[in-house]
């Protein structure tokens, strides 16, 4: 192990710890409307401002299906809707923990080295879908 993993280890955490209550607000303001594209559209509009250097924020259901928008700067992509995402390696992980950030990959949007922010949309024990929060790193 080289002196930078343990450097790196302990900014992953203190990433997620700074990360995890704001995305855990809004999950929570997610909750009661996973059904409601629309709306879950109006409600990452107006937490993106908090949640500031993120690039794109969306949601998807528990099955991998994306429910709303992808939320940018610049507006909505409302042509993201119902894309499978099931196959991305964080979602997989993110079953297993109530909030996560993804290894460094490019994004398919920006095409730039990317993480990703997953929050779990629960009600109570029931993992109803993820918030996530896409951050540019290039």
């Amino acid at each position: 192990m080289t002196w930078m993993q343990p450097a790196i280890r302990a900014r992953r955490a203190m990433l997620t710890a700074r990360l995890g209550t704001v995305l855990g607000q809004i999950a929570q303001s997610l909750e009661a409307h996973m059904d409601k594209p629309d709306h879950l559209d109006r409600l990452l509009e107006q937490a993106l401002p908090s949640l500031a250097p993120a690039s794109l924020l969306y949601v998807i259901d528990r099955d991998g299906w994306q429910r709303s928008s992808n939320i940018s700067a610049l507006g909505r992509d409302t042509g993201t809707r119902g894309q499978d995402l099931s196959g991305r390696p964080y979602l997989v992980a993110a079953t297993a923990a109530r909030m996560l950030l993804s290894p460094v990959y490019i994004s398919r949007v920006s095409e730039l080295p990317c993480i990703t922010a997953v929050h779990c949309i629960q009600n109570g024990p029931h993992t109803l879908g993820f918030l996530a929060a896409d951050f540019i790193l290039g």
